[in-house]
């Protein structure tokens, strides 16, 4: 018998030593995948983020990301003798959806199996793990984002008899998504990193998430399993904007155009909501700065007279 058959064959004993003990923490991963919809809001809470940045209106869903693997066609191929990666179940980003086909990743220490294939096909295969993944595996896999695969750490991908082995496997970075609508709305940009502020059951501040707009996304921040039993983000919970990003008041206005000038008239509104008639109504005064308190809410149309008015919007910042 060959090495190379050997070799084989000894990994797949050993893969199916691992399927008892194995088969809880696995299933249990999977149901931590993202799911079909965003984890939805409460409903008084539910309205599009372009309506305000408080403590309302500026609630992003989080979503957990399990260990899952993209294909390319060649090694789908290979792997499942297809060239059809069928569509099982859509999730929350749209065009993208889970398959049937689960696999089993070995590396140098161990196994992971069942691990879900998701679609459609990339122009390279990729798996994505969590650090603990990555440790169980024994490989050294890289922080990236998806896509990005420099450095990436070799693994063997199984699907029964067949096997690829490549160097596709990283740590996903964690980002949110946005439209183009979602970042003007919270004053980011593409490529940025911001500080996100997570309310789960051990609430925490995630520093260093990455936002990726494009106009086929969903909002949400994904966060691996690692990370989302850190800060207990285990069902419909939401994040916000961190106060460790949001501008200071007086600090910045929101055309980006730096530091207000403190010779500037304040104004203050008392109303919940404030309309675009609210703003027109300062037009007539010499007002500069509308201050927005916790708790209010502006509405587009409102920002746009703002703007037209050439009068300042600070946020206060929330305590």
């Amino acid at each position: 018998m060959e090495r190379k058959e050997i070799e084989q064959l000894v990994r797949m004993v050993v893969a199916r030593l691992g399927d008892t003990a194995e088969h809880n923490a696995d299933k249990k991963a999977e149901t931590f995948f993202i799911p079909s919809e965003p984890s939805p809001l409460p409903p008084d809470l539910s309205r599009k983020p372009a309506l305000a940045l408080d403590d309302h209106a500026g609630l992003i869903p989080v979503e957990v990301s399990a260990r899952h693997v993209h294909l390319c066609s060649d090694d789908l191929k290979k792997l499942f003798g297809t060239s059809v990666l069928p569509d099982k179940q859509a999730i929350s980003q749209p065009g993208q959806y889970l398959s049937e086909y689960r696999v089993r990743l070995i590396g140098p220490q161990g196994i992971l199996d069942k691990v879900a294939v998701l679609g459609p096909l990339r122009d390279a295969s990729q798996v994505e793990i969590s650090a603990t993944d990555a440790r169980t595996l024994g490989v050294d896999a890289p922080l990236r984002l998806s896509g990005d695969l420099r450095d990436a750490a070799m693994v063997c991908i199984q699907a029964g008899d067949n096997m690829v082995q490549k160097p596709c496997a990283i740590i996903a970075k964690r980002h949110v998504h946005m439209t183009p609508e979602d970042a003007s709305a919270f004053h980011v940009s593409h490529g940025q990193d911001i500080a996100l502020r997570v309310e789960g059951q051990r609430g925490m501040t995630l520093h260093a998430v990455t936002v990726r707009v494009s106009g086929e996304s969903a909002l949400a921040l994904h966060l691996d399993t690692d990370e989302a039993n850190a800060a207990g983000a285990w069902k419909d919970i939401s994040c916000s904007l961190s106060q460790d990003h949001l501008p200071a008041a007086g600090s910045q206005s929101i055309d980006d155009k730096g530091p207000s000038s403190a010779a500037q008239t304040d104004a203050i509104l008392e109303s919940k909501l404030i309309s675009e008639r609210d703003v027109l109504s300062l037009k007539k005064t010499d007002t500069k700065t509308l201050r927005l308190k916790k708790g209010q809410i502006i509405t587009p149309l409102a920002i746009d007279a703002l703007k037209a008015c050439g009068i300042t919007l600070i946020r206060e910042r929330q305590e």
